[in-house]
């Protein structure tokens, strides 16, 4: 549920993380499922192991969090508990909290159980380049904060420099994928526990299911491509005079003071008036009719739109920007 909501919201690093948590359920659920019942107890255990040693980083770091310390009698009921639990279980389920511990009777690879192993266990290691993308979402890394899945990468296609801070509706194709794989691997899982026809039955269903789950969302992925493509070449076809309208604007290029500096006409509406199109409405100066560069012409030292607009923008740079800011002659 929690995944839906991020990628129906547009969050799709968001749900790619949430996947990462998912997968670990998954390896997890499959590797209990080959050691048998004996496994799935400890695994339920362990979480009193696990507490005990959290209660003890908390202790540790209590007074600087500005936080009432455990009790002693809470402390030391945890220290028991865990005592009584490397009795029942061993040695090795003690892995100070590290988190597998309670797989370590079971696991037949060396130097001891971790996520990586038992993935491999499990015959998931397949998925581990997904899991260790999805890690970077997590964790604070370079990686994972600059390249986002929201953001839609042209390698061919000229694109500006962007960061990601809001929802988009790109890069869900993944996480939603995985998700519904994920997800059927668990339920697998439990129906293999008690497995009958009807069961079968459901689990041939589940696999179209998922199969028709990740064509619709490589299909919705392709599509939003394309249409990402051909708003990026469009968008690199511009001039430098079509980002200034559209990107300035004509109401601030064409100021009073340049209007009358550099055409014959006496304030910017009077120059707005006379040319036969709406410059607020132009996208593409090549597709402006010849009468809008008569006027220019006729009323001006410029011939055309093109020349008074790129006069105008200049202009407005050295208006507007600071160059001392930038290794450039002023």
């Amino acid at each position: 549920m929690e995944i839906h909501h991020l990628l129906k919201g547009g969050f799709a690093d968001g749900a790619f993380a949430r996947w990462r948590s998912l997968h670990e359920l998954s390896i997890t659920t499959s590797f209990i499922k080959q050691a048998g019942s004996d496994t799935a107890e400890r695994f339920l255990h362990y979480r009193y192991l696990w507490e005990y040693y959290f209660a003890q980083t908390y202790q540790e770091h209590a007074d600087d969090l500005d936080e009432e310390q455990i009790a002693d009698e809470t402390m030391e009921s945890l220290e028991e508990g865990k005592v009584e639990l490397v009795e029942r279980f061993g040695s090795d389920f003690d892995d100070n909290g590290y988190g597998t511990g309670w797989a370590a009777d079971a696991y037949e690879g060396g130097g001891g159980p971790s996520i990586r192993g038992l993935q491999e266990a499990g015959d998931l290691n397949h998925y581990q380049p997904y899991y260790r993308l999805a890690s970077e979402s997590v964790h604070g890394g370079s990686k994972g904060t600059l390249d986002r899945l929201g953001i839609i990468d042209i390698p061919d296609v000229e694109q500006p420099d962007l960061l990601l801070a809001g929802p988009s509706n790109a890069g869900l194709a993944r996480p939603g994928q995985l998700t519904a794989v994920s997800l059927a691997q668990i339920t697998f899982a439990f129906i293999e526990w008690q497995s009958s026809a009807t069961h079968v039955a459901e689990m041939k269903g589940m696999e179209q299911l998922v199969s028709d789950i990740q064509d619709a969302f490589a299909a919705a992925a392709e599509e939003l491509e394309e249409d990402e493509r051909d708003r990026l070449e469009e968008w690199a076809d511009q001039d430098i005079v079509d980002i200034a309208l559209n990107h300035v604007g004509a109401s601030v290029l064409f100021t009073d003071e340049f209007v009358r500096e550099q055409t014959e006409y006496e304030s910017q509406s009077a120059f707005e008036n006379a040319l036969p199109v709406n410059l607020d409405e132009m996208t593409d100066v090549d597709d402006l009719p010849e009468a809008v560069d008569t006027t220019i012409r006729t009323n001006s030292d410029y011939r055309s739109l093109e020349e008074l607009v790129d006069a105008a923008f200049e202009e407005w740079v050295y208006r507007e920007v600071d160059l001392s800011e930038f290794d450039v002659d002023s």
